[in-house]
């Protein structure tokens, strides 16, 4: 029998509450090649009963006489798991059903990335939606990835040297940070998972023991940056146990201080994804915690700073025309240079539309709302954007009204629409992440839904460092082989862009 592609990899302690509805989320996967692997670590109340009752073959569970912690635990089951990516699962949260199906397609397509988390839900006992958390992209996402959500190569969890057991709490920030030492991570900004908050939760009973033990997982990865370690290096057992020590049993003074550092690393993550409300109350309470920190003042300085320059901007937003002219392709031009992209690219679609004037258009892909701004200045009739980036329909709702602009979250090859529902559909650095036994399928699926298809991708002979993977796909033959034929095509910087045309279609209004 061969080895499932993913394991889930679940530990429980005394988990009878939760732990049926953690495993039915994860055997209602749309991704159905996987093993759920359990780890039962001493459990006194009915776990060993609930696990128990499931005859479903992919589930495997391994018994601890007595409870070894959690670090230990994932220990024991990562050794046994079997698949190529392992999937961490707390056994009171809930993933969504399509959480393995997309982050499998994730990892299959972005060779440089080997471990992926998503945004996710905080849900109350009842399992109630109280928010959703959007995890920063880039260096900070560590800061606040929920351990649940990731998956990762085992192979790449194995070179790292697993999950370091002096870790009582916080197991997963130690990871994360090692993990990051070595391999490229990333988010996927849909929510996936549910993180379920009640009052016999670790990060609810244990906080301040949490935090002290982050303050450790951050002064081992100073450590080992200033011991020139190496990527998957580790302290030696006695470097190890000192910093503990002098963590956990500092005085109640130098405790004070290093939680005022550690909520200040904390503020400048969560400002690095626009969460500054979050950010001023990890720096109050950073500035509580010890005065004398001039890391918080520095940052309160910055906070103002981009508190008054968005007031400005929301004061005049909606009066005068050329200023909000200026700052959405300011504000486009910010998000391109980190996602990638060019200016260029907004000036040769305002080009399209004008000249075509489509009244349906549809953005495809995880950058769609980042053309918003554009459709919304050139009155565009109707907008449908599909899988829209969390992190740009965050800053387009708060920049502009949407006007006739419609987000869902459907796959493109779900979509049930007429025929040549659109006009104009737009594909911009998507297709480039399609694999190429889908692509066909993706190709297909935009030509019988538009009468004019534009798309900007990287070029077929350049590999760019900046992006995490490259399919170098034949879009002519591919579109031709749909009855599209090339209408006009170009280059900007390193990216080669095509607006494609319905044999003998009309123009457009």
């Amino acid at each position: 029998m061969k080895d499932p592609v993913v394991t889930v990899l679940i530990t429980v302690f005394n988990g009878e509450h939760y732990l049926g509805k953690a495993i039915e989320s994860v055997l209602s996967q749309t991704f159905s090649d996987f093993e759920v692997l359990v780890v039962n670590d001493g459990s006194i109340d009915s776990t060993s009963k609930i696990l128990n009752s499931y005859k479903d073959e992919r589930i495997r569970v391994i018994s601890n006489k007595e409870n070894t912690g959690p670090a230990r635990s994932s220990n024991i089951g990562l050794r046994m798991a079997k698949g190529r990516y392992i999937a961490r699962m707390d056994a009171d949260d809930i993933s969504l059903p399509e959480r393995l199906e997309k982050q499998v397609r994730f990892l299959d397509s972005h060779e440089k990335i080997k471990l992926i988390g998503s945004a996710w839900y905080a849900i109350d006992e009842n399992g109630l939606e109280q928010s959703v958390v959007m995890p920063p992209q880039g260096r900070h996402a560590v800061h606040f990835m929920c351990h649940g959500t990731i998956m990762a190569k085992r192979e790449c969890i194995e070179a790292i040297g697993f999950y370091n057991e002096i870790f009582r709490y916080s197991l997963d920030y130690d990871f994360l940070l090692r993990f990051q030492e070595a391999y490229e991570i990333g988010i996927l900004d849909e929510p996936l998972y549910k993180l379920r908050i009640h009052s016999q939760s670790i990060s609810y009973v244990k906080r301040m023991e949490q935090e002290l033990y982050a303050i450790l997982a951050i002064r081992m990865a100073e450590k080992r940056k200033n011991s020139n370690a190496g990527i998957f290096g580790r302290l030696d057992p006695d470097q190890s146990s000192m910093l503990l020590n002098d963590t956990l049993n500092a005085s109640w003074l130098k405790k004070r201080k290093m939680l005022s550092r550690l909520y200040c690393i904390w503020s400048e993550a969560a400002m690095s994804s626009d969460r500054n409300r979050a950010a001023l109350w990890y720096t109050l309470q950073a500035c509580g915690l010890n005065p004398f920190n001039r890391s918080v003042y520095a940052l309160l300085v910055y906070l103002t700073a981009k508190t008054i320059r968005g007031r400005f901007i929301a004061l005049f937003y909606g009066h005068f025309s050329w200023i909000r002219q200026i700052y959405w392709n300011s504000r486009a031009f910010h998000i391109d240079e980190n996602w990638g992209a060019s200016q260029n690219d907004y000036d040769i679609l305002k080009d399209v539309i004008t000249t075509f004037k489509p009244d349906r258009i549809l953005d495809v892909g995880c950058g769609t709302g980042r053309l918003f701004p554009l459709f919304d200045s050139l009155n565009v009739k109707e907008v449908v954007g599909q899988e829209v980036s969390a992190k740009a329909l965050r800053i387009a709702n708060k920049r502009y009204t949407l006007k006739n602009i419609k987000t869902i979250n459907t796959s493109l090859l779900d979509l049930d629409l007429p025929s040549k529902f659109f006009d104009l559909a737009v594909s911009n650095r998507v297709l480039q992440h399609v694999p190429k036994v889908e692509i066909d399928l993706y190709v297909k699926k935009l030509a019988e839904l538009s009468k004019y298809i534009y798309i900007n991708e990287m070029c077929e002979s350049d590999a760019v460092e900046e992006f995490y993977y490259m399919f170098q796909h034949d879009y002519e033959k591919l579109f031709e082989k749909n009855g599209f034929f090339v209408l006009k095509k170009g280059m900007i910087d390193k990216q080669t862009w095509h607006l494609f045309a319905l044999k003998n279609v009309k123009g457009l209004s």
